[in-house]
């Protein structure tokens, strides 16, 4: 426990609050063999995340659009991810090298992998997640989060519109 969230601190130093607390509880319920609630809870810190990072893109390009988007309650969360995907591939060109490469593998796999594995740890789906399942989805996490956290930091200094 100690180690892994000592590694994501180290690895990810913007990590946002409520990210942290939700990627904690998914350690913690993984060191009790409570495989459910650990994959449940990565889903929600990948999630939060990705809203948090979805907020700065936002701002930074004072796109109404996607604001008005994220801000609907009722609006899924797989349609909000779909409004920032579409932002982010049509600004891929402006982004670092370091953030745009490989950011369709660490979308298409690594983010649906612990959206859909979320999804069917939280209803009853009966699925099984067993010890190594949560073990491959704790590693992966830790790049991932380290890529939407460069991301949001990078739309918060508004870099590319001249906002910085």
């Amino acid at each position: 426990l100690p180690i892994y969230l000592a590694r994501l601190a180290k690895d990810v130093p913007g990590l946002g609050p409520v990210t942290t607390m939700y990627a904690r509880e998914a350690v913690r319920s993984y060191t009790a063999r409570n495989y459910l609630a650990a994959t449940v809870m990565l889903g929600v810190a990948s999630e939060a995340a990705m809203l948090d990072m979805a907020e700065r893109l936002a701002e930074c390009y004072k796109d109404t659009a996607l604001q008005n988007t994220l801000d609907d309650e009722r609006t899924p969360y797989n349609r909000k991810f779909q409004e920032v995907r579409k932002r982010l591939d049509a600004r891929k060109q402006d982004l670092p090298h370091e953030l745009a490469d490989g950011m369709s593998l660490t979308f298409d796999s690594v983010l649906d992998l612990l959206r859909v594995n979320r999804n069917d740890a939280g209803h009853p789906t009966g699925k099984h997640f067993d010890r190594d399942d949560c073990y491959i989805a704790l590693r992966m996490a830790i790049r991932y989060l380290k890529k939407i956290a460069a991301l949001a930091t990078f739309f918060s200094q508004g870099r590319d519109t001249g906002n910085a």
